[in-house]
């Protein structure tokens, strides 16, 4: 819009959280690439960290024999949850629960994601769990296989981060902030389509391979600790006392 141009181009310096954001706004508004600094937000590592996948079932009494594929985040179109939903309906891997965390009550979208999930003979095998606290969120965490992010747009994907902090791989969409995230190969896995099949391929690789699963969380918790708050925030007070210093006092 008229007035985000304006905006964009009249302050002095503009953080990002992503290098997918920075390019928009070089594209979109033409802003000046020096004004632009990347400084993605944190994760706790303290309070996200590997735990042990019994022990966290058992605490929030969950079977010990169902692979679990976890999604958390916002319940809105653009988050892609009806391609996991489809992905449940041609899984081939047996006992395989979709856990979807987020969102409030009965929306129109919670709505849409049930009914799909009933026509598609899935309803059973996927519990929409709501909006959880942090302090519990981390054993659904700790008792999945595998987080998935499907998501059609996401500027960040902080869930993304969460689930590698806790030592968990990760499939998501290439797209936005998820590529700093999930290092394709390396932490978990991007797909470049927005459509089931590629998302089932790479879910079934990791359900069916828990040495793979192991050492691909092993990768994702060492990135995590490269992308904390306390990175985050060294870095935005050295460029506040960048830009300070360099302001002409008048």
């Amino acid at each position: 819009s008229e007035n985000e141009s304006l905006i964009a181009n009249q302050a002095n310096h503009i953080v990002v959280w992503s290098n997918h954001e920075k390019e928009s706004l070089i594209s979109l508004f033409q802003v000046d690439p020096e004004k632009i600094s990347i400084i993605p937000p944190g994760v706790d590592i303290e309070k996200f960290y590997e735990r042990d996948k019994k022990y966290c079932r058992e605490y929030l009494n969950l079977s010990l024999e169902n692979r679990i594929i976890l999604f958390v985040g916002r319940l809105e179109r653009l988050k892609g949850i009806d391609i996991l939903i489809k992905v449940m309906s041609i899984i081939e891997t047996s006992n395989t629960q979709l856990f979807i965390v987020g969102g409030e009550g009965n929306t129109p979208e919670v709505k849409r994601l049930k009914d799909l999930a009933v026509k598609l003979n899935v309803r059973e095998d996927i519990l929409f769990l709501g909006s959880i606290p942090q302090d519990e969120l981390v054993y659904y965490y700790g008792s999945s296989d595998i987080c998935v992010l499907p998501s059609y747009y996401e500027s960040f994907g902080l869930a993304a981060l969460e689930a590698s902090a806790c030592g968990k791989p990760v499939v998501a969409s290439k797209v936005g902030g998820l590529s700093s995230i999930v290092l394709d190969g390396k932490t978990g896995y991007l797909v470049n389509w927005k459509c089931p099949g590629p998302f089932q391929e790479k879910i079934e690789v990791l359900l069916n391979n828990e040495l793979l699963r192991e050492h691909l969380g092993r990768n994702a918790r060492i990135h995590s600790e490269s992308l904390t708050w306390d990175n985050s925030t060294k870095k935005l007070l050295n460029l506040i006392k960048k830009i300070t210093s360099s302001v002409t006092l008048k």
